[in-house]
């Protein structure tokens, strides 16, 4: 079920709309949407067909990302996490090298400078 709504800004009238879409699966909640900003009734009308086509295909709880449990939420934190600690790993082993490239003589101090400011 849906609601059009006809409102006012300081640029002219607009449409909105409030639907209901069901109730999700995973927390057992209501799903409702509101989208707003549109010229006429047809174009928010256009608008919902296809936010309910994207439902019904579900595909709109993919493109939001949000996660929906503790557990979904843990493993997005978990793979940022280890992207990161990747990248601390990895310059944490280029200032190895480099200490003892330059410790051995073998890496100009001037190399080792450029390098190290390029991070």
């Amino acid at each position: 079920m849906a609601t059009f709504e006809k409102y006012t800004t300081k640029h002219g009238e607009r449409y909105k709309f409030k639907v209901y879409l069901g109730t999700d699966k995973v927390t057992g909640k209501r799903i409702e949407n509101t989208r707003r900003g549109f010229k006429t009734k047809k174009e928010a009308q256009l608008a919902l067909n296809s936010l309910k086509s994207r439902f019904d295909a579900g595909l709109l709880n993919e493109t939001d990302g949000i996660p929906k449990t503790f557990d979904a939420l843990f493993q997005m934190w978990l793979n940022v996490a280890k992207r990161i600690l990747h990248m601390v790993f990895d310059i944490l082993m280029l200032h190895r090298f480099l200490r003892l490239a330059l410790m051995s003589k073998k890496l100009k101090p001037g190399l080792a400078t450029r390098i190290h400011k390029q991070l």
